[in-house]
Order: C-alpha cells, then structure tokens, then sequence
C-alpha cells in the first residue's frame, strides 16, 4: 500500500476526532485535511486557532505529512520553524524518523506533533521566542544526539554512534565504548535502546553529520 493510499484510510474519519478539521479527496490531487486546528489549554478553555492543510509526504509513513499554515501569520523564514516553501519544520531530522518508526497515524501526529508546533507558535507570537527550541539545521540534529547520550562531547557523541551502527554491545560492567572512562551501565546503555532503533545506513549519516560538525575534534 503507498503512502497516499494509507494516508487516505487514516484521514477519512479525522473529523470525528477534530470536527474543525476537514478531509478533502480528489482524483486530480492528492488527498487533504484542511480546516481550523483549534488550541485550548488543560481547562479546554479556547485558545487561539490557525488554519492548516496537512498533505502527505513521499515517504509517508517513514516521514512526517507536509503541514502548511495557510493565513500567512508564520513567515516563510526557517527562524519561525517554518521553510522557504512554506512547509512547517516540526522536528529535527532524527526526531521525525526515530517517531516515524513507531507505527505514525494521521490523528496521533496531528495530536502528538502538530498541536504543540501550534502552541510554540502562539507562545512565539506572544512572547517572541519559544518554549523549546532546536538550532537550524545540522546543529539542530545533533543536539537531539546531545540530549540521548546527555552529553556536548561530541567525540564521545562519534565514537558512541561508531560502535552502535556497528552493533557492538559491550557488558554492563565493562568501561563505555564512548570513553568516557564510566561503566556502560552507567553511561550509554539506554542512548543505545534509543538509537539502535535507528537502520545502520541512517546512524552512519548522523555520525557523518557528528564529524562534519566545526565543534568536532579529533
């Protein structure tokens, strides 16, 4: 089945869950929700609401559907999180795929990722920064492997990501394979559950990533 063809299955009943959202099909189109993404807080008091068309992508479900804002109040500037074409950037790249990995459906990333984009919008617009944020681009990426392995080394974030693409698993008790002189335990054992998750061809292209970052030393 293509990414389309279950992107439509799973879009069909979205007004059941978002009655502000709209699924719209067209022989000469790709299929689409469009309508109000309405924010409340815990109390389901209103919030705001931004008009949205959520598309699906190439690779989906290996990526995230394209989500657009469609009143012009994020600017095409990937400072708003937002890319020259329009298109909102939700996550960093290993983000999106680590997520992605995980069975994505239609309603949890609109539930899951979409609204709380919305709500670091709103808090942009209102208070000029957001409540999270990553860098842009390469850098953005790799401070997601920062926050795993809870570390900036990126030497130890390298030698880490060298020896898990290579499925090598060291002892609980044996000294890390990062260097960082502690027990494996101790140190990387749980990054590692996380990014085994991750294909070898996608580790070597974060560790190429890691490398070609200027903070990189050897």
């Amino acid at each position: 089945m293509s990414g389309v063809d279950l992107f439509k299955i799973q879009a069909r009943n979205i007004q059941s869950l978002y009655p502000t959202l709209n699924y719209h099909e067209d022989s000469d189109v790709n299929p689409f929700i469009e309508g109000r993404l309405v924010l409340r807080d815990s109390a389901n008091n209103y919030i705001d609401a931004y008009s949205i068309r959520i598309t699906p992508s190439e690779f989906y479900p290996l990526r995230f559907p394209f989500v657009f804002e469609l009143e012009g109040r994020l600017p095409f500037n990937i400072d708003w999180h937002v890319f020259e074409d329009g298109r909102c950037c939700i996550k960093s790249l290993p983000e999106e795929i680590l997520i992605c990995k995980t069975e994505l459906n239609i309603s949890q990333f609109i539930e899951e990722q979409v609204v709380p984009y919305f709500f670091n919008q709103k808090h942009r617009e209102l208070f000029g920064y957001y409540l999270k944020e990553r860098s842009h681009g390469s850098q953005g990426h790799i401070e997601f492997f920062e926050d795993v392995f809870k570390t900036n080394n990126l030497n130890r974030i390298a030698k880490a990501l060298f020896h898990i693409s290579r499925n090598y698993k060291p002892s609980r008790v044996d000294k890390c394979f990062c260097g960082s002189s502690l027990k494996y335990r101790k140190c990387c054992r749980e990054p590692h559950q996380t990014i085994s998750i991750f294909s070898k061809d996608e580790i070597e292209i974060f560790l190429r990533m890691v490398i070609n970052s200027p903070r990189f030393s050897i």
